[in-house]
């Protein structure tokens, strides 16, 4: 009877550890399913916007062929206004040929932005990067990649920077913070309320670091890199006004804002970064100046070896 008892309790954990098994492998399936219909409407958006808008544009600029891969592109600025706003029109085009093949592309919220942000910096020889980095929040999942970004930028700015890392990441700390800073970077959750844009932000340890919060500085900053999601990102009601935490930052005196249209994972967010960095430190000095060509070469690397929805996100907004 010990022996049957014994065969029954193993039968039971069989059958236990199939039916997880079961429930994996649907969670899975599922998973992958959603990620080529994400694949598959991210494909007709940007043909859409290639055959639509962005060619158009670009043969009647007389920008009609992709650029050979040894040389650099031409520098466009993109100012849509409207619900086109909330489109990556930096990404549109068709297998073989696209915007990413012939310019290197930037937003801006407003030309009188854009000619404003193009007046010449204030020398940045004594420059600190202000490092914020949240990987554990409230009511979020963790992200493990904050601590590959944060590792790599304190190596890279040891000596000029200051890092706000978990209990020491809060609002006020940061908002008091910013005015010292002419470099910053987030590392952490972002999220924006498309119905009320002007509360979309930042997610840090104590609470959200808000549009409406910066949008209320004036700071002389340079350059502003948003690693975390939808900081790009405006709202539907009021789609003529670029409400979102990137134009906040540009608006209020960072010249160049990095930042993403919609979600992106941890993972790739820490690629880009790395890259980005590396390409803007190489002539042994930061400079910030050349972020757009550098996010530019970081995109086109990505899209080469991963989906339309890993590379799609990242903006570039500025001179």
């Amino acid at each position: 009877m010990h022996r049957l008892h014994q065969a029954e309790l193993r039968l039971d954990a069989g059958e236990q550890s199939l039916e997880v098994f079961r429930e994996v492998t649907e969670a899975r399936n599922a998973c992958i399913r959603a990620l080529q219909a994400i694949e598959s409407m991210l494909t007709s958006v940007t043909e859409w916007m290639w055959d639509a808008v962005a060619e158009p544009v670009l043969s009647a600029l007389g920008l009609g062929a992709a650029v050979p891969g040894d040389s650099d592109p031409p520098r466009l600025w993109w100012c849509p206004t409207g619900l086109l706003g909330l489109l990556p029109l930096h990404a549109a085009g068709r297998a073989g040929d696209g915007v990413l093949d012939r310019v290197v592309s930037s937003f801006t919220p407003t030309l009188r932005a854009l000619a404003e942000a193009r007046r010449q910096p204030a020398d940045g020889s004594d420059a600190r990067l202000l490092l914020v980095t949240a990987s554990e929040v409230p009511d979020a999942p963790s992200l493990l990649d904050v601590h590959r970004e944060r590792a790599f930028l304190s190596d890279l700015f040891a000596g000029r920077h200051t890092l706000l890392d978990a209990e020491e990441a809060i609002v006020e700390r940061v908002r008091a913070e910013l005015p010292r800073h002419r470099w910053v970077h987030f590392s952490c959750h972002g999220a924006q309320d498309l119905l009320q844009p002007s509360q979309g932000g930042l997610l840090l340890t104590d609470g959200r670091l808000t549009v409406g919060d910066i949008g209320t500085g004036h700071f002389r900053g340079e350059f502003a890199f948003l690693s975390a999601c939808q900081t790009a990102t405006g709202g539907l009601f009021l789609p003529d006004e670029a409400i979102t935490l990137s134009a906040a930052l540009h608006y209020a005196g960072y010249r160049h804002v990095i930042g993403t249209l919609w979600s992106v994972h941890d993972q790739v967010a820490a690629e880009v970064t790395e890259a980005v960095y590396t390409d803007l430190t190489a002539g042994g000095a930061f400079d910030p100046a050349r972020s757009a060509r550098a996010l530019h070469r970081a995109t086109t690397e990505l899209r080469d070896r991963t989906a339309l929805s890993a590379w799609v996100p990242f903006v570039h907004t500025g001179p």
